[in-house]
C-alpha cells in the first residue's frame, strides 16, 4: 500500500459519514413536510365541509325568499284587510253620530 491509501480511506469515511448526515437530515425535512400536508389536507377536508353546509344554506335561503313583488302584494293585501273594518267602524260610529244628536 502507498502513503495516500490511509488518506484515501479517511477521505472515503468523512464522505460516507457526510452523506448519510444528509440522508438523515432529508428524510427529517420530507418527513416534516408530509407533516405539513397532511396537516393541510385535514383543514382543507374541514373548510371543504363548512363551504357544502353554507352553499346547502343558501340554497335553503334562496327558496324561501320572498321577492319584492311578493312583498308588495302581501302589504297591499294586509292593508285591504286592515282598511275595510276601520272604515265600516268608522261608518258605524258616523252613523250612530249622525242618528243621535
Amino acid at each position: 500500500m502507498t502513503d495516500t491509501d490511509p488518506n484515501l480511506g479517511i477521505a472515503l469515511e468523512r464522505l460516507q459519514r457526510l452523506v448519510e448526515v444528509g440522508f438523515a437530515k432529508t428524510d427529517g425535512q420530507n418527513a416534516l413536510i408530509l407533516h405539513r400536508l397532511d396537516h393541510t389536507d385535514g383543514k382543507h377536508a374541514e373548510l371543504t365541509r363548512r363551504v357544502d353546509e353554507l352553499e346547502d344554506w343558501k340554497g335553503e335561503l334562496d327558496k324561501n325568499a320572498v321577492t319584492n313583488e311578493q312583498l308588495k302584494d302581501r302589504t297591499r293585501f294586509i292593508l285591504t284587510i286592515v282598511t275595510a273594518p276601520v272604515v265600516m267602524v268608522g261608518g258605524v260610529f258616523g252613523a250612530i253620530q249622525f242618528f243621535n244628536p
